[in-house]
């Protein structure tokens, strides 16, 4: 829901006024004169003017503080006297009779993770910055400084006395000691990286590797042992190991001393985001629920951070509304709070929903009451589907309180918005079957559904005391009001509104309960050089009746605008400011690293003095200021992203002194070597890169090759026309035709088109004694191109369609390598997978979607060798004669590749960022029950489809007893090599000489060096195949699109007549190369190409 623009200061004491009614009546009167229209207003001068004159003189303010709250608002561990946590980056403590302590030193930057690290003299508190990691000796006290990264700092782990440290710039983590903060090595550790990590003592602890998933150590880390899944419900096993750790984003937790995994992200569900590590058994183990909370959990604050992880006094600012005795109230995720605005803790905390769709709120101060906005949650009513109310809030007379039921129930959240003289509205109807755009508070207190008949939400709408809306009318030329209930003369009459002084130009205008438009206000001098308008801040009404808003013109400059009632009005240009809002009679605008603000609703501004943190982040945050929730202001403070300017009184002593100087070393993290400095962490950097190689190409005098290859196409509409050109339509029967591409490679990806001749009668002929005769069987034939093989040419392949499939199918899916093909194809809700290669019968699987590929298909070079795919988290094999199955599981953030894959086992390449590893997956014998494949090798034709197969791998008998075959399992820890970064360093590698040995990879790159006949050039596509043997790789082949590196440039050729050098296609391990024109009839001629190093 978006925040709202809502909430006043409490109102204070003013001059004798008429009662809200008469006022009305009398406003009425005099729009009733002179045609209806208002009396015309001089333009203001652009001056600050007077504050308007004030009753009983108001508290003192509270003094100012900025407050950076960009740190995270955590629960931490349990530590001596409680537990710690942090709100917005500050340490608090938590005691177990629900007693919050702040922190007594501050630390230079606001922290982000906390954690636990066993230690000989016990457990030690850690936590960590953007850029640092600390050690706090006292949990509320000054920190020492263990470590500090070049990069962002993006995640710490507890291990045996040393802190693991991830940052920005690599995928390993770096260890360092927590007593020192000296660099630390780990041994032990398996090659895969390490994601996080946790120990509960010296000898037991948890990791969280790559591709193999959650192990624990029982001996300091020198062993480790895969965990198992938590049985799902029922007692009954999970969907297996990937079960669990399929989402990769897991965090390892300390908690009350036993380990935990933590699920991080809302689609995992509530019920499953935890589980017990068992270190002993090396398993999974349901974590127990939150309703039974351990010591100090019942605390409000505790569980205020629990449901919401906001900071009590950012939610305060943002969507809160002040109170008496210096507090606020705030609400969100349906918890009603009642913040200490001194210390920024909780004073009380009630619920007021309950749910897993609950959320911020809007708050605001209306009055003497403050109304607050939620998502109620399931328990609200039986009858809505998204239960959203608003409830009333006392703000005198004792702690804050919800005054009886919600005013307002309905369907969906809406945006709230009130102003301090008691209006209030939804930017939606009261219903959500109700037809209107607003439901708007009444003064006798009943909420009714406006249908103004216009947009009122980009035009400034603001609520009024007297259950009216504000809008700004004329904020365009063409910008008036419908002529249907609109109580003005009629549309080409402007007589009226030129006595008005409005005459078609900006105006404030009010719509009533039955949504009839009446103009207002004159704003005429807001467009003085004709541009256009936008309302940058909503119209809000102060207690004293005065509007206050913000406009902008056409240049982008802003406004501040304040008219009020028979009084003289008010503009101040907030020169230099980006965006601003007025709410709650206080205002703020932001801009060119300054800062101004308003304690009158926008009559005045002074410039605030503001900390360097904050000038940058203004600096930074550019055209984000009028982003939700980034810019907000009320009587309680303003914010600017993640900063906090707490009170409108005095700046207190040093409050501009920021927390987040460079830290220096504590005294607890000196070095013995004086080279160096203490408490430094370097940062980790890969090996120095191999210099980088052109792809260099000269052209050949002679014939073109014999036969010339088909050139790839030069542009995507052609790509189907190459593969089809020599189909011929049937003399009978029926032709359907179908392609498919899998687009990896842009124009060098392989096409294919499956065409369909369906004989005359082939839909079926009625037999004797009413039975189906068997009709006869459509041809398939399918057609090819390669265009990253060398003298590529269309292919195709020709056979009977399976038995029991009709004419009506789709081609879905395709990969060849050579004459071998793997095509899938959707006919009548299934899925059906067909291997073939010429003068070898097809082979015909029915599979889940879950089973067939997505993306990559790696086919053996063998003839009848296993074809292996990746899907989501599974790797899939298929070997001749059985069904397709799953093997593996694997869950990375690395880029994964996959080999040629041999009777051996599938080649496996998992890149990062500074490191590579390979394995050989080895392919199982088939479990028990895998049926063969119809149709298998060296069968004629095709037979029946088989049955389908389960994603378990097994085929799927819906009848059948028994249950389903166990998920594969996860990759093994061990048996990892560390390669070549072949991804990374792709045009870094060398040539491949004759006969290269090794897995092949095919990798791509979108942009690489190429050198043709000694001119520069750019290889705009390329890909490469690559062969990895252990610590070597090498470059066989590569196909490319070629562009010239200056587009003016003349690229020679071997002979008049043939044009620039569109593509290339090289086997330069074979010393053989081909390159020319892209697209039909596109002359092909002879190259030689090599890798030399790029000058």
């Amino acid at each position: 829901m978006s925040q709202p623009r809502a909430a006043g200061a409490p109102r204070p004491a003013a001059p004798t006024r008429k009662p809200p009614r008469v006022a009305a009546l009398l406003a009425a009167l005099a729009l009733a004169g002179c045609g209806g229209a208002p009396t015309p207003r001089a333009a203001p001068g652009e001056r600050r003017a007077p504050a308007p004159p004030a009753g009983s003189p108001a508290p003192a303010a509270a003094p100012a503080r900025w407050v950076d709250a960009s740190g995270a608002t955590v629960v931490g561990p349990r530590v001596a006297g409680g537990t710690i946590a942090l709100l917005g980056g500050r340490r608090v403590l938590v005691g177990d009779d629900g007693a919050v302590r702040p922190e007594t030193a501050p630390c230079p930057e606001p922290l982000l993770e906390l954690a636990l690290v066993p230690a000989a003299a016990g457990a030690r508190l850690v936590g960590r910055g953007v850029h640092g990691v600390y050690r706090f000796d006292d949990p509320l006290g000054a920190p020492a400084l263990l470590a500090r990264s070049e990069t962002e700092i993006l995640r710490i782990g507890g291990g045996p006395a040393a802190v693991a440290v991830w940052d920005a710039g690599s995928d390993l983590p770096s260890f360092v000691d927590v007593e020192t903060g000296q660099p630390r090595a780990l041994p032990g550790l398996p090659a895969l990286p390490l994601r996080a990590m946790a120990f509960r003592d010296l000898q037991q602890g948890a990791g969280l590797f790559e591709a193999a998933g959650l192990a624990v150590t029982a001996d300091g880390g020198a062993t480790w042992r895969l965990v198992a899944p938590a049985p799902a419900g029922g007692g009954q096993e999970g969907e297996g190991p990937a079960a669990a750790l399929r989402i990769v984003d897991w965090r390892l937790r300390l908690r009350d001393g036993e380990l935990v995994a933590q699920a991080q992200g809302a689609a995992v569900p509530a019920e499953a985001r935890e589980a017990l590590i068992h270190v002993a058994e090396a398993r999974l183990a349901p974590a127990p629920p939150r309703s039974a909370p351990g010591p100090g959990a019942g605390a409000p604050l505790l569980r205020w951070i629990h449901e919401t992880g906001r900071d009590p006094l950012e939610a305060a600012i943002a969507s809160g509304a002040a109170a008496e005795g210096g507090a606020a109230i705030a609400a969100s995720h349906g918890l009603l709070a009642r913040v200490d605005l001194g210390s920024g803790t909780l004073r009380a905390l009630d619920p007021i929903g309950r749910g897993s769709w609950v959320s911020a709120c809007g708050v605001g101060r209306a009055g003497r009451a403050a109304w607050v906005a939620c998502a109620l949650g399931e328990q609200a009513s039986d009858k809505l589907h998204d239960p959203f109310g608003v409830l009333e809030v006392a703000l005198t007379g004792g702690p804050p309180a919800v005054a009886g039921p919600p005013a307002v129930l309905r369907s969906g959240e809406a945006e709230l918005r009130v102003s301090p003289s008691g209006g209030a509205m939804l930017l939606a109807p009261c219903d959500a079957d109700e037809e209107g755009t607003a439901c708007v508070r009444q003064p006798g207190g009943r909420w009714i559904t406006v249908h103004p008949g216009t947009d009122i939400h980009w035009r400034g709408a603001g609520p009024l005391a007297d259950g009216r809306i504000a809008i700004v009318r004329g904020l365009w030329d063409s910008d008036r009001a419908p002529r249907e209930g609109a109580d003005r003369p009629p549309r080409g009459d402007g007589a009226g509104e030129r006595a008005a002084g409005i005459d078609g130009g900006p105006h404030v205008a009010v719509i009533d309960a039955r949504g009839r438009e009446q103009p207002l206000i004159p704003l005429g001098w807001l467009r003085g050089d004709g541009g256009d308008l936008h309302v940058v801040s909503p119209i809000e009404e102060g207690s004293d009746r005065a509007l206050s808003l913000v406009v902008a013109g056409e240049d982008g400059e802003l406004t501040a605008v304040v008219l009020p009632p028979g009084g003289e009005p008010s503009r101040v240009r907030l020169a230099g400011a980006a965006h601003a809002v007025i709410h709650a009679g206080h205002g703020v605008a932001v801009g060119e690293r300054q800062v101004l603000a308003s304690t009158d609703a926008g009559r005045s501004w002074a410039r605030v003095e503001t900390p360097a943190r904050v000038a940058e982040a203004v600096a930074h945050l550019g055209d984000l200021l009028d982003e939700p929730g980034v810019l907000a202001v009320n009587e309680v403070g303003l914010k600017i992203d993640a900063h906090l300017r707490v009170g409108w009184g005095p700046a207190q002593p040093g409050a501009a002194a920021q927390p987040g100087a460079a830290a220096q070393p504590g005294a607890a993290a000196r070095s013995a070597d004086p080279a160096q400095p203490a408490g430094s962490l370097l940062p980790h950097r890969p090996p120095p890169a191999r210099p980088e190689r052109a792809l260099a190409c000269t052209t050949q005098p002679g014939p073109p090759p014999a036969p010339p290859g088909v050139p790839p196409p030069s542009a995507a509409q052609e790509m189907l026309a190459i593969v089809t050109k020599d189909a011929k339509p049937a003399s009978t029967g029926e032709r359907r035709l179908s392609s498919v591409s899998d687009r990896r490679w842009g124009l060098l990806s392989t096409v294919a088109a499956l065409e369909v001749h369906a004989p005359a009668g082939a839909a079926g002929r009625a037999g004797p004694a009413g039975h189906a005769a068997r009709a006869p069987r459509a041809t398939w034939t399918l057609r090819w191109l390669d265009p990253t093989e060398l003298q590529a040419r269309v292919r195709s392949w020709t056979g009977p369609a399976p038995e029991g499939v009709g004419p009506d199918v789709i081609l879905v899916r395709f990969a060849a390598l050579g004459d071998r093909i793997l095509f899938g194809v959707r006919a009548a809700g299934r899925d059906l997978l067909i291997r073939a290669r010429p003068g070898r019968g097809a082979e015909v699987a029915e599979v889940p979607q879950e089973l067939m590929p997505e993306a990559e298909i790696a086919l053996s070079e063998e003839p009848d060798g296993p074809i292996a795919w990746l899907r989501d988290t599974s790797l899939v094999v298929w070997s001749s004669g059985e069904t397709p199955r799953p093997i593996a599981s694997l869950a990375s953030r690395g880029a994964r590749s996959l080999g040629r894959p041999t009777r051996d086992g599938v080649p496996l390449l998992l890149s990062f960022r500074d490191l590579a590893l390979r394995r050989t997956v080895p392919i199982p014998p088939p479990g028990r029950g895998a049926a063969g494949v119809a149709g298998a090798a060296g069968t004629p034709a095709p037979a029946k489809v088989p049955a389908p197969v389960s994603p378990q791998g097994a085929p799927s008998a819906p009848d059948a007893p028994g249950t389903p075959a166990k998920p594969p399992p996860l990759l093994p820890l061990d048996g990892w090599d560390v390669v070549p970064n072949v991804r990374r360093e792709l045009t870094r590698l060398p040539a491949c000489a004759a006969r290269p040995r090794g897995a092949r990879f095919l990798l791509d790159r979108a942009s690489a060096p190429a050198i043709v006949d000694g001119h520069g050039a750019v290889a705009r596509t390329a890909v490469y195949d690559v062969r990895v043997s252990g610590g070597d790789a090498c470059v066989a082949k590569v196909a490319a699109l070629i562009e010239p590196e200056m587009p003016t440039e003349r690229q020679p050729s071997a002979a008049a007549g043939p044009g620039p050098l569109a593509f290339v296609r090289a086997d330069l391990a074979a010393r053989r190369a081909e390159g020319g024109a892209r697209g039909p009839g596109g002359a092909v001629r002879r190259l030689v190409c090599s890798l030399p190093l790029r000058p």
